[in-house]
């Protein structure tokens, strides 16, 4: 019986490690998608209103949508990772709590395949 005790702990620690692992690693690839999103967002704009030089209103334009693009992300990330955090604390070991890591790694990895055709 102890020995049971003693294997249901240490499985109980390797979910809990799991779990704090898969939401480090979606929380740093969400950081470096934004570099890519804002990439794709810049190659849209000047495929389509891009003025096609280095200087003047549409690099202005630019600009700013790059930091618009960006404090947008910012906000975004912010609000999945502290309510992800939350939902995963109140849910461990749920499968809901693991069905929310699957979703959110095909989200990730749907970023960077379309980050390959744009």
């Amino acid at each position: 019986m102890v020995i049971e005790e003693k294997g249901m702990r240490n499985k109980k620690r390797w979910v809990i490690l799991m779990a704090v692992f898969l939401w480090a690693f979606t929380a740093i690839v969400g950081i470096q998608e934004f570099v890519i999103v804002r990439g794709i967002v810049i190659r849209i704009y000047a495929s389509f209103w891009g003025d096609h030089g280095l200087s003047g209103a549409g690099s202005l334009m630019g600009d700013s949508l790059s930091i618009f693009i960006i404090w947008i992300l910012g906000i975004v990330w912010i609000g999945f990772v502290i309510g992800g955090t939350e939902f995963h604390y109140r849910n461990f070991g749920d499968p809901k709590s693991w069905m929310l890591f699957a979703r959110t790694i095909a989200a990730e990895v749907s970023i960077l395949v379309l980050a390959l055709y744009i």
